[in-house]
């Protein structure tokens, strides 16, 4: 089952603004209790946040390990820690982003085992999205076919992938907000279903069931761009 990350991440976003404080030792006071105070809770993992998003990625990483590791003997702080994280780290949305951090986090999550298998299997399937069509990275991608039923492939050129999902009325809007280049090859990977978008120099395809390991669609709408070598040279974009 899906976690619902979009009210804790809406309080995050609150928060953007990055303290000059460096992320380093910001847990060692200790950890606001999550059966006393939520407020004070959310207010501490949103600083931790915004100066994690500035910080060297093996300070963040270290200082998110020294909170899981004040919380591995206290299963409902961790879980509840655990999806703050997931909602800071894992949205294309968050301007706390980070690939980095939720590696951390899912690393922890496989060895800590404070969290039952299926607990932690959401964020588990939230990192494995992280690692696909990194920038630099071979492009992967669902076998797709064109609304006519033809295989459709990408190889040999520029080209600018955009993924929504039909049954979203402002993910089919997307489209006309995509910054496509003139000169890249524009394929909209239709998700869901739903009215299918018509728009003059996109290719409109269908993905078959793999674009479920690939692609999450709780993250929709998205796009990324793919260079001539078949590599990705701009990763998961929010539309």
């Amino acid at each position: 089952m899906r976690v619902k990350l979009v009210p804790v991440l809406c309080a995050l976003v609150l928060f953007s603004a990055c303290s000059p404080r460096s992320v380093a030792g910001y847990w060692k006071d200790g950890v606001p209790d999550v059966r006393e105070d939520m407020g004070r809770v959310r207010s501490s993992f949103r600083e931790f946040a915004s100066l994690a998003c500035k910080s060297r990625p093996d300070e963040a990483s270290a200082e998110l390990g020294r909170l899981l590791d004040a919380l591995s003997r206290d299963t409902v702080a961790y879980y509840v820690y655990t999806d703050l994280a997931a909602s800071a780290f894992y949205p294309l949305e968050s301007p706390f982003r980070s690939d980095t951090l939720m590696g951390t986090l899912a690393g922890r999550l496989t060895t800590d085992w404070v969290l039952t298998p299926s607990d932690a299997a959401p964020y588990l399937e939230m990192y494995a999205f992280t690692r696909l069509n990194r920038k630099g990275a071979p492009a992967r991608l669902p076998h797709l076919r064109t609304l006519e039923g033809r295989p459709l492939t990408i190889s040999g050129e520029d080209a600018v992938v955009a993924v929504i999902d039909l049954s979203c009325p402002q993910c089919r809007d997307a489209l006309q907000r995509c910054p496509a280049r003139p000169s890249e090859r524009k394929i909209a990977v239709c998700m869901g279903s739903g009215p299918r978008p018509e728009l003059p120099d996109w290719e409109v395809c269908i993905p078959e069931a793999d674009a479920h390991e690939i692609f999450d669609i709780a993250q929709t709408p998205f796009y990324f761009r793919t260079g001539e070598d078949g590599t990705v040279s701009q990763t998961y974009t929010s539309l």
